[in-house]
């Protein structure tokens, strides 16, 4: 038997052991033929109890423990030489022998898989081990419970599974055949996808075993959602930089259309909102085979004025997320059985609309749509984006509208230069032209030249003096002579200084109108003027002076005789008519005082208005016997007028009362002088003053379109105001069909 051997031999077996015993392990508490005598004491112990004991007084893992495994290996390989020709040794006592040696290793093995699978559960990351036919050898506390919420299959019940009698979704990264897996872990591939609303990342390691090929397959899935949503947004805002300046506002939905896609979409659609209904719409596919069916949604969509879920967007504030889009939602947002097909033939599964605001008003909707091909839904992780997306877009829209408000101002620009016949020009502070349109005339261009050299020494000379003057930091404002192709023409020059940030002259800007016309324009309004008042002392003068000699003889020969009843009758006649030239040629210079002076001339002197208005009135009267015009007076009635203007405003009015007035119906006058300004109020009953008539009323020349009314020159109105006007007052005039016209005129008493 061992036993027996090892106790008959132990001296030599000693020393032989210890002859080949590692030296550098020295247990202060005893010598080495101590340690390897008790040792040798306890393989004798297990081959007695037939069991062995893993005891050791150096903890594992240390250096002693190291140590000590080898000289079990040692007394292992000295009694297996020493008893290899004695036929008392069984083989249950060489097995016995064996497990005694390495009982230390598979301890520390054991040990160390612990501590292994402590540190793996630990951490994160799902790690596991797969051997090549798809059975599960591993997996730690992550993966474990990663599996379980998939499957339902407790932690303790996976290991020794195949991953196909787990019953994994389609959408894990684990959902492969076996032979597929390896081919993954020889290429040690990456996997990213979304699962259960999350980005995970999958990596696959093969496991190598010397002399056996590929065994097995380590695998770690990490969760990467932050990072990936983070690389997401990322790329949405580089996108969206991308487009500042570059795109107009024709082509910014189509260019939009395509920021979201793949990253946040298989699917985009923008409409561009102006005044409330869609105006433009792009869609956008990451898939270029899908390009027909592209073409196909935009064709179908010809007259989308309102998004399908535009009320719902008002009643929330525009933003929408459907997690689950299903054939009832379908149907209800489908506009026509053909976006219906469209939407059910890509398995439209899931949804958000987010308004782009831009001025407080909605610019534009973003449609986004996650679909059967990809397999993803969108989850609360997404709106931020969107929402940071809608922000950056609604900026680029404001952008494109304004570089189209500026490019279609900048047109107007040039066409209302060219209409005004302007050069807009800048200089820098040497005076030479740094800017420079000319509508006008195709001028060689003056850029990078100075006006001496476009115009000649004197010209140029002249213009760089009053240039000088803005330099120093003056307005200028000149008129200024210079040849143009060869003519002089008259230029209107207008030069203001630039100045930066602190204030300093860099340079000027100015434009020069052409005022060629205008001049000789008004040089012929000049000779008409004179003309003008030429006439106008004819009619004072020349004209005035002889009808004034009629109007007295006529006068005189009516008081000096009793012509015969026919002579006298034509006597009348002749004073009539030339009292009639008489008030034509006043009001004739009444208008051309006004418009050469601006306000007819006045003079004041205290009056009794009331008093004037008896006079008036009776004197109407008389003229008109057929004709009833009454009176009613209060108040104050005193103040600071020119009697003989207010007569003829209060004749004026009166008459134009009874020309248009029913002539059945009196003209009725009246006077307030209970305020501090004294009103005068002249109404008749009748038509109403014609709309096309009322804005026009005042100005001079024109007439009503009564048939009883005598043709006059149509300038009584006009006088009557600039009368009120001259007084520092007011006057308007109130016509309702059928209860009449009243002007009233406010007059300050200007004491």
């Amino acid at each position: 038997m061992l036993i027996e051997f090892l106790e008959q031999n132990r001296r030599d077996i000693l020393q032989r052991i210890e002859s080949r015993a590692t030296p550098e392990w020295v247990d202060p508490t005893s010598t080495r033929t101590e340690r390897l005598n008790e040792l040798v004491e306890e393989l004798i112990a297990a081959l007695r109890n037939r069991e062995w004991s893993a005891r050791s007084r150096a903890p594992l893992g240390s250096r002693s423990a190291a140590v000590q495994q080898v000289d079990r290996e040692l007394i292992r390989g000295v009694v297996i030489e020493a008893v290899r020709h004695s036929s008392t040794v069984s083989v249950e006592e060489m097995v016995l022998l064996s497990d005694w040696a390495y009982a230390t290793e598979r301890r520390q093995l054991r040990e160390s898989y612990r501590r292994l699978s402590e540190l793996l559960d630990d951490i994160d990351d799902g790690v596991g081990i797969i051997a090549t036919e798809g059975r599960i050898e591993y997996v730690n506390k992550a993966l474990a419970l990663q599996l379980q919420s998939v499957t339902g299959v407790r932690r303790d019940e996976i290991v020794g599974k195949t991953l196909s009698e787990l019953g994994l979704p389609s959408e894990h990264s684990l959902s492969r055949e076996p032979d597929e897996l390896m081919a993954l872990g020889r290429h040690s591939a990456a996997d990213e996808r979304l699962f259960l609303g999350r980005w995970k990342k999958t990596r696959f390691k093969a496991i190598q075993t010397p002399g056996a090929g590929v065994t097995g397959m380590s695998l770690s899935i990490r969760d990467i959602h932050d990072p990936r949503l983070a690389q997401i947004r990322l790329s949405l805002l580089s996108r969206l930089s991308a487009l500042v300046g570059r795109v107009d506002s024709d082509d910014l939905a189509d260019a939009l259309a395509t920021v979201p896609v793949p990253d946040l979409a298989d699917w985009c659609i923008v409409n561009i909102v102006e005044t409330g209904h869609i105006v433009r719409s792009a869609v956008s596919r990451g898939d270029p085979a899908k390009a027909a069916l592209r073409e196909a949604i935009v064709r179908a969509f010809p007259d989308w004025v309102k998004h399908p879920l535009w009320e719902e967007m008002r009643l929330t504030s525009g933003f929408q997320l459907l997690t689950d889009v299903g054939d009832e939602l379908r149907r209800r947002l489908a506009l026509n059985e053909e976006q219906y097909r469209l939407m059910t033939q890509e398995g439209v599964r899931s949804i958000m609309v987010q308004p782009v605001v831009s001025r407080g008003q909605t610019a534009a909707l973003i449609t986004l749509m996650f679909t059967s091909e990809s397999g993803r839904r969108y989850s609360r992780d997404h709106p931020p984006l969107v929402e940071e997306m809608a922000l950056h877009a609604g900026h680029l829209i404001e952008n494109a509208r304004l570089l189209r408000d500026l490019r279609t101002n900048e047109a107007r620009f040039r066409v209302s230069i060219a209409g005004a016949r302007t050069v807009v020009f800048e200089h820098d502070t040497t005076l030479r032209y740094i800017w420079y349109y000319n509508p006008i005339t195709s001028a060689p261009s003056f850029v990078g030249r100075t006006d001496e050299q476009m115009l000649g020494a004197e010209e140029g000379a002249i213009l760089t003096r009053l240039k000088r003057r803005a330099l120093r930091g003056e307005s200028v404002r000149e008129e200024v002579t210079v040849t143009v192709v060869g003519e002089r023409r008259q230029f209107r020059l207008a030069v203001e200084p630039m100045r930066d940030h602190a204030g300093n002259i860099f340079g000027i800007i100015g434009s020069g109108t052409d005022i060629t016309e205008d001049k000789r324009t008004e040089q012929r309004l000049q000779d008409s003027l004179t003309f003008r008042d030429r006439m106008m002392g004819v009619l004072s003068h020349d004209l005035k002076n002889p009808l004034n000699a009629i109007t007295i003889t006529v006068g005189n020969m009516l008081k000096e005789g009793h012509p015969a009843e026919g002579d006298g009758r034509k006597v009348q006649i002749i004073q009539g008519a030339a009292k009639r030239m008489q008030e034509m040629i006043e009001t004739l210079l009444d208008v051309t005082r006004v418009e050469a002076g601006g306000r007819l001339p006045i003079r004041r002197r205290p009056t009794d208005l009331g008093a004037r208005a008896r006079a008036v009135v009776d004197e109407m009267s008389a003229a008109s016997p057929d004709r009833t015009i009454e009176l009613q007076m209060e108040g104050n009635l005193q103040g600071q007028w020119d009697p003989g203007r207010i007569d003829q405003a209060l004749s004026n009015l009166i008459a134009n009362g009874l020309q248009y007035g029913d002539p059945r119906r009196p003209v009725r006058v009246s006077l307030d002088g209970t305020g501090e300004v004294v009103e005068l109020r002249v109404r008749n009953e009748g038509p109403a003053v014609p709309p096309d008539l009322a804005p026009v009323l005042f100005e001079p020349f024109t007439r009503g379109t009564s048939d009883t009314a005598p043709h006059g020159l149509g300038l009584g109105l006009y006088i009557t105001k600039q009368i009120v006007l001259a007084h520092g007052g007011d006057i308007h005039v109130e016509s309702i069909d059928p209860t009449g016209t009243q002007f009233s005129l406010i007059l300050p008493r200007a004491t």
